[in-house]
């Protein structure tokens, strides 16, 4: 299975910020209390961590068809999907795509990105 090039990657990245944006505001809309820029972490990792961890797919994979798999092509498990969300707290994980096709959360947790294929994950 093939990685998925840049292109579909920064449609993820911009679809999932986008939702994790709006669940930081509808947040402030139900509760009429602010959240603190030291909220929008845990919200970024609980997003990243718990759909990929239940369907492989955040909002923004969804609408790429793309999921995250191990590098046998399988599920990844808990554990190299919490590393990949944790990743993804730091800032220089953004910038390491500058460096080649793949983000430091995809070395690290020894994940990468591909086409979604039906009965493969």
């Amino acid at each position: 299975m093939k990685p998925v090039n840049i292109s579909y990657r920064l449609i993820n990245y911009a679809v999932d910020l986008f939702m994790v944006g709006l669940i930081y505001a509808f947040w402030d809309l139900i509760t009429f209390q602010y959240l603190t820029d030291l909220l929008i972490a845990p919200i970024f990792f609980f997003y990243y961590y718990y759909l990929e961890s239940r369907t492989g797919q955040t909002f923004g994979k969804r609408i790429t068809n793309t999921v995250v798999v191990d590098y046998q092509g399988q599920k990844p498990s808990k554990k190299a999907l919490l590393i990949r969300s944790l990743c993804r707290l730091l800032w220089v994980d953004a910038f390491s795509f500058l460096l080649g096709p793949y983000g430091m959360h995809d070395g690290y947790s020894k994940t990468k990105v591909v086409k979604f294929i039906s009965g493969s994950h």
